[in-house]
């Protein structure tokens, strides 16, 4: 499942951080990790489990990083292979 929010704890909505931390993989879409944009929050996430999409590349932490891979193109592929899952959802609200 598929949901947008802040995961920087102190200024999250209740309990989106606790989802965000048990998922089983993390795609970060454009992201941008500094102290300004967490809030000076330290992510308790495994980087093992992440795969960073950029307009242009993909980086699958300590793997390889990817050029060439566009980002529609990245998530359109994806959506086609997962399958839904309301829990984290249901969860949230």
């Amino acid at each position: 499942m598929v949901f947008k929010c802040s995961i920087t704890k102190p200024v999250s909505t209740s309990y989106c951080g606790e989802v965000v931390e048990s998922v089983d993989v993390y795609v970060f879409v454009g992201p941008i990790f500094n102290d300004y944009s967490l809030v000076g929050y330290s992510l308790l996430i495994k980087k093992e489990k992440s795969l960073i999409l950029q307009p242009n590349r993909v980086t699958i932490v300590n793997g390889p990083s990817l050029g060439w891979v566009f980002m529609p193109d990245f998530l359109i592929a994806l959506a086609k292979k997962l399958k839904n899952n309301n829990t984290a959802y249901e969860n949230y609200h």
